[in-house]
């Protein structure tokens, strides 16, 4: 009996494990950053585009939930994202003039990388939005978000109004 209770409270006690969601190219990628919980990583597949105005949610933690790239090829920490890197980083685009990425009220705790933000439509609107001037207070406002090594630009041709 006292075994069964030490393994009870080890097993209640123990942290949940990280869990990686792969979203293949043409996956759910708004259904992968709902399901995700601090401390998982969510990769996309490498040269694949994403379109749609994602969102990042609020979660409970502060482990910090990534937002990235599969594979282990992709350019390290210190080292600039740039175009040549593109073929090989998964992209998220707007199909409209709203942000490709956008946080919820009081986001907190994402780590987006090794991603190419490609121009929304006409280069209009923003790419990336993190908070909103309808954001009044406080507890509103996204925090704890980290934006490393992507690749951002506009068209070649229309350029991007940010």
């Amino acid at each position: 009996m006292l075994l069964f209770r030490v393994w009870l409270f080890v097993f209640l006690a123990a942290p949940a494990l990280a869990a990686t969601h792969h979203v293949p190219a043409g996956g759910d990628l708004h259904a992968a950053l709902d399901a995700a919980q601090p401390g998982d990583v969510v990769e996309l597949e490498p040269g694949a585009t994403y379109t749609g105005n994602f969102r990042l949610p609020v979660k409970d933690g502060t482990d910090f939930i990534v937002l990235r790239t599969a594979g282990d090829d992709l350019p390290g920490p210190g080292v600039r994202i740039n175009r040549a890197h593109a073929p090989r980083l998964a992209k998220l685009q707007s199909g409209n003039t709203a942000p490709a990425l956008a946080t919820t009220a009081g986001a907190h705790h994402w780590r987006v990388e090794l991603l190419e933000f490609l121009p929304n439509s006409r280069g209009a609107g923003d790419i990336i939005t993190l908070g909103a001037s309808s954001q009044t207070q406080m507890a509103q406002m996204p925090f704890d978000l980290v934006i490393v090594r992507v690749y951002v630009h506009g068209d070649r041709a229309t350029g991007q109004k940010r």
